[in-house]
């Protein structure tokens, strides 16, 4: 299973139950930093941290969900993250 974290730190939770690759768009350079870190401290590999912006994020592979805080409304949130799943439905909000 592949899953896309959206505008949310990787808890350690959607490591250990989630995903078997866990990808993170962050859009701040500090924040990745510190995630990048974490990844290389903790000896994790299954989750890849990529710098962009929603709106400007093309992955090369379809996710089988989405993990994310809402950050915007449902409508346009809809919009912006339902071209990464392989299915419409696979999105989760927290």
């Amino acid at each position: 299973m592949s899953v896309l974290a959206l505008a949310c730190l990787v808890y350690l939770w959607q490591l250990l139950i989630l995903p078997n690759n866990l990808s993170s768009l962050i859009a701040l350079g500090k924040r990745i930093s510190f995630i990048r870190n974490a990844i290389r401290e903790l000896r994790l590999t299954n989750v890849a941290p990529v710098l962009s912006r929603v709106e400007e994020y093309q992955p090369e592979d379809k996710f089988d969900g989405v993990l994310s805080r809402a950050f915007a409304s449902l409508k346009r949130y809809d919009r912006l993250v339902s071209s990464f799943t392989k299915k419409k439905m696979d999105i989760f909000i927290h």
